[in-house]
């Protein structure tokens, strides 16, 4: 089994780790592979505040020893859709793909490109970070295109990327909320100032 754990991560941050050491708790994957993507298709109007290059080096700061992570969608051209990723992964290393979304993609998941592909060709996994969060009427319409969906809950994490690149823009303390190597690497290269 692989799981993909996709997402922009600007910034990466302690909700991300968690959320993949509670999916490799629960399901035990084979492999885990978080992909930071080049553009993401739902923030094409919207500046980058790292560049594709500061968050891969992120997320390897952040991942290291809970998975691998891959280039790929960075060096694509263009958009990154989550179908040319997992087709592209499923050619080189056919596997039972499980797609890990958070619960705020699961909502949005339909409205992707090819979303009946997606679902068609990897399970769906999704992690809960807040509190009373009721996930199952969208898990429901996942399942209504004939996808699969496992539900899990992850300790509450309740502060976004958004909010965290505003604090960092205003030199606001944001220990605890980014893992240290994260943190000292955002200071140290003035990302988001």
């Amino acid at each position: 089994m692989t799981v993909l754990f996709g997402g922009t991560f600007d910034p990466v941050h302690n909700g991300h780790v968690s959320a993949v050491r509670k999916i490799i708790d629960v399901l035990c994957p084979d492999r885990m592979i978080i992909m930071p993507a080049r553009i993401n298709p739902f923030k094409t109007g919207s500046v980058q505040c790292a560049t594709a290059l500061q968050r891969l080096e992120m997320c390897r700061l952040a991942f290291e020893g809970s998975g691998e992570v891959s280039d790929l969608e960075i060096h694509r051209e263009g958009v990154s859709y989550t179908i040319d990723t997992l087709e592209a992964l499923m050619a080189c290393a056919p596997d039972e793909y499980y797609l890990a979304v958070g619960s705020d993609s699961l909502r949005s998941l339909p409205a992707w490109h090819r979303a009946e592909d997606i679902v068609r060709i990897a399970n769906v996994v999704t992690v809960s970070r807040r509190c009373g969060e009721d996930l199952l009427p969208y898990a429901r319409a996942i399942e209504d295109m004939g996808g699969k969906v496992t539900l899990i809950t992850a300790d509450p994490f309740e502060v976004s990327s958004t909010q965290l690149r505003w604090m960092l823009s205003n030199n606001e303390d944001a220990a605890g909320l980014i893992p240290d190597k994260v943190y000292d690497y955002i200071k140290k290269n003035r990302i988001y100032q």
